[in-house]
Parts: C-alpha cells; sequence; structure tokens
C-alpha cells in the first residue's frame, strides 16, 4: 500500500520508477484537488485533512485496512460504499 499525501510522495514513487501508468493520472487528480481546495498560503499542500490517494498493491489485506478507516468488522474496502 502506497499512501499519497504530499507532492514529494508522488515525485518519490516516479524516481523508484513505481506505477509509471498510474501516477501521470495521479498527478492530474492532486493538482485539481490542491487548485479545488485553494491553499491560499505558500506553504506544503498536504491531503491529510482532506483524504489522502490511496494505491493498494498485491498482498494487501482488503478486509483489514484500519489505518485508513475501513475497519475489519466492517469488512474492510469490500464492505465500503465507493464516492
Amino acid at each position: 500500500m502506497r499512501i499519497i499525501k504530499t507532492q514529494q510522495d508522488i515525485t518519490t514513487l516516479q524516481l523508484a520508477n513505481l506505477f509509471p501508468t498510474l501516477l501521470p493520472d495521479i498527478q492530474i487528480h492532486f493538482n485539481q484537488l490542491q487548485d479545488e481546495i485553494g491553499v491560499e498560503c505558500d506553504c506544503l499542500f498536504v491531503l491529510d485533512r482532506y483524504g489522502y490517494i490511496v494505491i493498494l498493491e498485491a498482498g494487501d489485506n482488503l478486509y483489514d485496512l484500519e489505518c485508513l478507516g475501513l475497519h475489519r468488522e466492517d469488512c474492510g474496502l469490500l464492505g465500503s460504499m465507493p464516492e
């Protein structure tokens, strides 16, 4: 599982050459979120407060993603409703 909260997270994945076909779309989405949320200061834009971007990988337990707020007792990702 990869969690993206900042531009640096995307850059790190790019430098590691991970998810080369997925990252351009994630970059566009990240930029749109930054524009829509409209951070007015020159500080670092962090998605922490707004909900972050997650890339699930093979081997991730879809029933237990508690770190994302998807609890085992609710069947994790499989028990959630898409937005």
